[in-house]
């Protein structure tokens, strides 16, 4: 969130000039107000003399600027320029030692919390949720209903504190300005600019503990300029981080969805959380029709996200609530679109968790909701390690370079960025067949649908499986309906 910039005062180059901090458009002007009385909260650094001690530290605020005076300069700067600032205050707790790091410390915030993905595997983990933060009325009546024992808020932009006892804080952040389906305007854009506000939180509270969900797209756009904007507010707040893409398909669920996670911690080396786990790399497998294959019948020219015994990511479906889920071409000649309790089902949830008062079922919102979840498995995985640290493994590194994509992991806790080539699939969880979640709630996809991916498909010029298209034509059709 502190972006330096050039200062109106050194645009002489005056090297007495004093530096200025500056907010991201989606942030508020009283976010600056407040910062001012935040950072006159830090500890100054040892070596500093006790004139470091902040006083009258905002002088002027101007187009989301805070000029600050010098005595708070010498404070910030002993931050150094990759967070150095941590290792004299907050030690992290020693590789070894072996058992929970947040004993007595259970306490969740779940900001931009959707339909409570991350809560509900933070709570099978043994954690209790404090406080729940999400805009959509449709998934707060969700979380009202599953979570009666914790406040719901409606919108993060006005809340002005965390609960006092709140260690962890969770934030599955709007994607839709990073994703690959979205307008790709990036982490300023007017939805995920709102991440803003979640750093303003962590600077007032300082929580032991952030856990940042989002889609995998944002490592690339932009050359990854997000991931460089979130992790650069992390070390100038004093935090170690660490981030890994992770696939829900390694977690027991036949879902391929590649998800950024990135850790955040005060108190505890995230490479334990983190990078304790690497199952080895699988051999991708090979496409045949012997096999379930699910695809996007809505797409066909670009891309089909073709996927073996299992579906490609869930979506959002329409701004109307029109359901479209991938559909999956079974062995026995069935194109078959999952059912929304299907889909809970394949992101970790029971059931009909969205099945509830309060959400106008005529344009029902809950494919939306399920489409936008983080995948309750793999956020319970993460949710364990903190309970209980493992031992850093020993990665093969490499490079975070700034203008280029990042890797699929890497971190820094005090001694430099590095990049971690790791598996999406840390741990060895097969997933079963998609076959095992079919049953008379599916639907067979019509035949518009059908024969407009075809032709789409014919047109467009991709390489598909042998035969695909000729099964498809040859696939049973509407009439009668599965029911």
């Amino acid at each position: 969130m502190l972006a330096r910039g050039p200062s109106r005062r050194s645009a002489t180059r005056n090297p007495g000039a004093r530096p200025d901090f500056r907010f991201p458009p989606a942030m508020r002007k009283s976010s600056v107000r407040r910062f001012g009385r935040i950072l006159g909260q830090l500890v100054p650094h040892p070596t500093l003399s006790s004139r470091s001690e902040p006083s009258n530290v905002v002088e002027t605020i101007s187009d989301g600027r805070i000029m600050c005076s010098t005595r708070i300069t010498s404070c910030v700067a002993a931050f150094g320029p990759r967070g150095n600032w941590m290792r004299h205050n907050a030690p992290l707790l020693p590789s070894g030692q072996p058992k929970s790091v947040l004993r007595g410390a259970m306490s969740v915030a779940g900001l931009f919390a959707g339909i409570g993905g991350f809560e509900l595997a933070f709570s099978r983990a043994g954690f209790k949720t404090r406080l729940l933060v999400e805009v959509d009325p449709a998934a707060r009546a969700v979380l009202k209903t599953r979570f009666p024992d914790a406040e719901v808020r409606s919108d993060v932009c006005d809340l002005s504190s965390l609960p006092p006892d709140n260690t962890i804080v969770t934030a599955g952040f709007p994607c839709q300005n990073l994703s690959m389906a979205g307008d790709k305007s990036g982490i300023s854009g007017p939805k995920s600019g709102v991440v803003g506000k979640l750093f303003e939180l962590i600077m007032r509270h300082q929580p032991a503990t952030v856990v940042i969900e989002n889609v995998y797209f944002m490592l690339q756009l932009d050359s990854g300029r997000a991931m460089e904007w979130l992790v650069t507010q992390f070390e100038r707040l004093g935090y170690h981080w660490a981030y890994r893409v992770v696939d829900t398909m390694g977690f027991g669920l036949p879902q391929r969805r590649r998800r950024v996670y990135l850790l955040a911690c005060r108190n505890v080396d995230p490479r334990r959380i983190l990078f304790a786990d690497n199952d080895p790399i699988a051999n991708i497998p090979t496409l045949s029709l012997t096999r379930p294959l699910g695809f996007y019948w809505t797409e066909g020219r670009s891309g089909v996200g073709l996927t073996v015994d299992g579906i490609p990511p869930l979506k959002v479906g329409s701004a109307l609530g029109i359901p479209s889920p991938p559909a999956v071409l079974f062995p026995d000649g069935e194109v078959l679109t999952p059912s929304l309790p299907a889909c809970e089902e394949l992101q970790g949830f029971p059931r009909g968790w969205t099945d509830v008062v309060g959400i106008n079922k005529g344009r029902n919102p809950a494919w939306r909701m399920v489409g936008n979840a983080v995948s309750v498995p793999v956020a319970q995985w993460v949710a364990r390690r903190l309970k209980t640290p493992g031992t850093v493994l020993e990665l093969t590194q490499t490079s975070i370079s700034k203008g280029n994509r990042w890797p699929q992991g890497g971190w820094n806790v005090g001694e430099g960025r590095v990049g971690i080539a790791a598996s999406a699939k840390p741990v060895l969880t097969e997933a079963p067949s998609i076959s095992q979640f079919r049953d008379t709630s599916w639907s067979r996809l019509s035949d518009r649908a059908l024969n407009g991916f075809i032709d789409r498909a014919e047109n467009g010029g991709l390489r598909m499986p042998e035969n695909f298209l000729d099964t498809l034509r040859q696939a049973t059709r509407k009439t009668p309906t599965l029911r």
